[in-house]
């Protein structure tokens, strides 16, 4: 019995020793996701080894365990990439932003629980963070659509356009998703900024299936997006109203301009492609 508690005690001296070493944080920039958006998580790991710490000496040196409300472990569907193969000085800090959305099946509203954990073989040590929680919603829906996506070989190909909007704290935020059809395929989530309660906004899809949005972003303020049917924005521009608001004007041709307001400078750059989440179950 007193071996047995003599080693109970040798493990936990050395897991205290380990943390002692080696630390591993994350952080989330938010608690509440809409399905579907990216899920970036930011790992920082300190080394207090007193030597440089390898990382990555393996492909899986860093995991997450995923736990959902019910206390079921999640599987991730891929590997979670986080790079690696450097040495980290001694009291180095470095920082890591990996987006876990792809890699676990995270459609199902509900509450996550969600850990780091780090190997590092060369101090035959591993190191876990402490737990945090987030919460995946649906949104509420505003408007969707289905449309084709032109110049696709073989089969034709739809995807799914749908505006939705759900509160973060206390402002109101609209999001674009675009889902290939059918539903059960991957989709993408686009943040696209705040919006009024009371505006409805204005779209169009156009004859190359991308499709512009312009909503009320403020009092006197509006966005417009043209996202392409990949989930890129290719255009984004912010109007004010003045003499008449801005709005939408589609030409015979199917050309679409912003008549009405005044443009704002200088305009934000188009934001990257949306990465793509994890398969979505129904």
């Amino acid at each position: 019995m007193k071996a047995i508690v003599l080693i109970a005690a040798c493990l936990a001296a050395g897991l205290l020793s380990l943390q002692a070493q080696v630390t591993v944080e994350i952080d989330l920039d938010q608690t509440q996701f809409i399905r579907n958006e990216a899920i970036p998580v930011t790992v920082r790991i300190s080394n207090r080894a007193g030597k440089p710490l390898k990382i990555g000496e393996s492909p899986d040196w860093l995991t997450f365990n995923v736990e959902s409300r019910d206390g079921k472990t999640l599987s991730p569907g891929q590997d979670v990439f986080a790079g690696g193969n450097f040495d980290l000085a001694s009291a180095g800090t470095v920082t890591k932003v990996i987006d876990i959305g792809p890699a676990y099946d995270l459609t199902h509203p509900g509450t996550y629980k969600l850990t780091a954990v780090a190997r590092f073989p060369s101090l035959g040590a591993i190191a876990s963070s402490a737990t945090l929680s987030f919460d995946v919603v649906r949104g509420t829906s505003l408007w969707e659509e289905v449309c084709g996506v032109p110049d696709t070989a073989g089969a034709p190909q739809f995807i799914r356009y749908s505006l939705l909007q759900s509160y973060r704290g206390k402002e109101l935020k609209l999001y674009l998703r675009v889902a290939e059809e059918p539903e059960s395929a991957v989709a993408r989530v686009i943040q696209l900024g705040s919006v009024v309660s009371f505006a409805k906004p204005e779209k169009f899809i156009d004859p190359r299936s991308h499709l512009h949005i312009l909503y009320q972003s403020g009092a006197r303020t509006y966005d417009y997006f043209e996202v392409t049917t990949q989930a890129a924005i290719v255009t984004r521009k912010s109007y004010e109203s003045s003499a008449s608001r801005p709005h939408l004007k589609v030409t015979e041709d199917g050309k679409v301009g912003i008549f009405g307001g005044l443009l704002r400078g200088p305009q934000p750059a188009p934001a990257t492609n949306a990465p793509p989440a994890a398969p979505e179950s129904k």
